[in-house]
């Protein structure tokens, strides 16, 4: 079983070792269905870092999806984000409209 770490605050989630030992300068953090999630490179990377037993306790922004670069399947590149995106894996995304299209760095 995971450590459990005890907060009263959002400061002091954020300031708990294992939250801070994942902060980047470009970190932003957001919560995601009771889950800590760290943001970085303008939100197109994306980290859970543990489950909040009382999500409510939390004032942070709600996370609103993936942001992901993607190469639509008539060669165009694009950006697709929060429920444009329907399934991940690895590479290959399917979007809401049912096509499947390919991440790109």
């Amino acid at each position: 079983m995971p450590p459990t770490v005890e907060f009263e605050t959002t400061k002091e989630l954020l300031a708990l070792d294992d939250v801070r030992q994942t902060h980047r300068l470009d970190s932003q953090y957001v919560m995601s269905d009771g889950y800590l999630m760290a943001l970085t490179k303008d939100g197109f990377e994306w980290w859970v870092l543990g489950k909040v037993s009382d999500p409510s306790t939390v004032n942070l922004p709600k996370w609103e999806g993936p942001k992901i670069k993607v190469r639509l399947n008539d060669g165009c590149e694009t950006i697709v984000e929060g429920d444009e995106v329907r399934a991940i894996c690895g590479d290959e995304i399917t979007l809401k409209s049912g096509d499947k299209v390919r991440r790109i760095a």
